[in-house]
């Protein structure tokens, strides 16, 4: 278990493993039955710097579709909905912020959108993203610090905490 995906299960509570992958949730969906939700999920593999976010069904529009391609992900549109797929490194925070904000533009003033819904679900979906940037900037300066003790997974599994704070300020 790498560094990121034990900080990303103790700060977001739903995930699923997968071989040598976690899976993680890191939208609010447990307080919404919609099905027209985007679900947020980030595949963590072996690499503690590395990992794919993943956006289904999502709002799209062309703007949000270019910045999907400026940013080297993809789009792939299905019957029920559009997903977006990018890969992203834990350094790539801007990244994740600028696809939060082109989120936030599909349904701006004047705008003509499919979804009525679309007027709550992509605030939601931006507000999650733009939380998942704030904890990947606290991941990284807890980690440049030395403030991260990592459990091992015998550990983990009987419950104990994986992250333990070293600094006293916090």
């Amino acid at each position: 278990m790498t560094e990121l995906s034990t900080y990303l299960r103790r700060t977001y509570p739903a995930q699923k493993r997968t071989d040598d992958t976690w899976e993680v949730r890191v939208d609010d969906r447990e307080r919404d039955v919609a099905h027209e939700f985007c679900n947020i999920a980030l595949v963590v593999g072996e690499d503690s710097t590395h990992f794919t976010l993943n956006l289904y069904p999502a709002p799209i529009s062309a703007g949000l579709y270019e910045n999907v391609e400026s940013l080297g992900g993809t789009i792939s549109v299905f019957q029920l909905g559009s997903s977006i797929e990018l890969e992203l490194s834990i350094k790539e925070v801007t990244k994740i912020r600028e696809l939060a904000k082109e989120i936030r533009r599909v349904v701006k003033r004047g705008q003509r959108y499919p979804n009525p819904n679309w007027k709550w679900i992509c605030r939601r979906t931006a507000n999650s993203l733009d939380r998942l940037a704030s904890n990947l900037v606290e991941f990284r300066r807890a980690k440049r610090h030395g403030l991260l003790e990592i459990a091992s997974e015998e550990e983990e599994d009987e419950g104990l905490f994986a992250i333990v704070c070293t600094d006293e300020t916090r």
